[in-house]
């Protein structure tokens, strides 16, 4: 089997091997600066929730940061049955896209997977469905143990033993 030299490899391949997803350049990591807005531009926006981490929480809750598009000023943020008052913040990015960021502790919660609502006072919302893992305590002091192990000591072998709840 040679390889072929006439075009070059792609910068990243992600994917199955049957249906790669190609990108050819690498990904830009873009400029970006806080701001304040003076008005409630997306008050009725339709937003959209382009990540949340971490995606796991213990029974008592941490902090998350969700990112994304069109968040108002204040909005209601609903994980599972729960529903907090909080406040977002703006990035302005280099291709002039405003970003928007909410921190908030999670709810105290049974172990389980959990749905991330964002809505805006209008109505319009978004929703990742069952994106934030509730676990046992004593798992997730294993998992941040290992973690601040991890950081202080050599690599070892990846401990590959947590399973989601049914």
């Amino acid at each position: 089997h040679k390889a072929k030299h006439d075009s070059p490899a792609p910068a990243r391949v992600w994917g199955s091997e049957t249906e790669p997803i190609v990108f050819e350049q690498p990904v830009k990591v873009q400029k970006a600066k806080p701001i304040k807005l003076k008005k409630d531009i997306f008050l009725k926006g339709n937003p959209s929730v382009s990540t949340i981490t971490p995606i796991l929480s213990p029974p008592g809750g941490i902090e998350i940061t969700i990112t994304g598009y069109q968040f108002a000023m204040n909005v209601e943020v609903s994980i599972g049955p729960i529903t907090l008052d909080e406040q977002t913040s703006y990035t302005l990015l280099e291709d002039e896209k405003i970003e928007c960021t909410i921190k908030c502790h999670t709810p105290a919660l049974p172990e389980g997977m959990y749905s991330v609502t964002v809505a805006n006072p209008k109505g319009k919302k978004a929703c990742m469905e069952n994106v934030l893992v509730y676990i046992p305590h004593q798992k997730w002091l294993s998992l941040t143990h290992t973690e601040q192990q991890n950081r202080t000591q050599q690599p070892a072998e990846a401990q590959d033993n947590f399973e989601l709840p049914a």
